[in-house]
């Protein structure tokens, strides 16, 4: 009985500590007190050392970069699916200081679009009463991609930060 309330007790501690908790996307950082416009332009830069920048948009501080390719081990027994790493700055400003939080998803390609064969509310008799076209919609296999995301590269966004706040702080070592 008491072997057992011990191996319960360490089943509590190991999931409250962090078993059940899924990776969180990004990390954030103080830039200081510095000039939004220039943080943001000194982000757009630093995510170009990076990754190809996809979109920047000041007033929502926002930049996207083009998803890369990143070499995943395989999940399969035969084969792998691919694998990309998709990555976003945000620059904003509170309270007199700006701040930035960069994310980098780590995806890897899903199993193709899972089609649904139950009836419909109205056709209760199986009877097919619409085109595929009505169905699945007319898509390209491009848009049938799916991605998941698998981690998030930690490393990669803490090296974005720091050299984003290293551009405008030139003076700290």
């Amino acid at each position: 009985m008491m072997r057992w309330c011990v191996i319960t007790a360490w089943m509590v501690v190991i999931v409250a500590v962090g078993g059940c908790n899924m990776a969180t996307p990004g990390k954030t950082r103080s830039l200081g007190t510095v000039d939004y416009s220039s943080a943001f332009l000194a982000g757009r830069k630093t995510m170009a050392q990076f990754f190809s920048v996809k979109q920047a948009d000041i007033n929502t501080g926002l930049i996207e970069a083009r998803p890369d390719t990143a070499k995943l081990p395989g999940e399969r027994l035969l084969g792998k699916s691919p694998g990309r790493r998709k990555a976003s700055l945000r620059i904003w400003r509170q309270d007199g200081q700006v701040f930035a939080r960069a994310s980098v998803a780590v995806q890897r390609e899903g199993s193709a679009v899972y089609r649904l064969h139950t009836a419909s509310g109205e056709n209760y008799d199986q009877v097919p009463n619409k085109s595929p076209a009505e169905e699945a919609a007319a898509t390209t296999s491009r848009q049938n991609q799916i991605w998941k995301t698998q981690s998030y590269d930690h490393a990669l966004e803490r090296k974005m930060l720091e050299n984003l706040y290293r551009s405008l702080h030139p003076e700290v070592e």
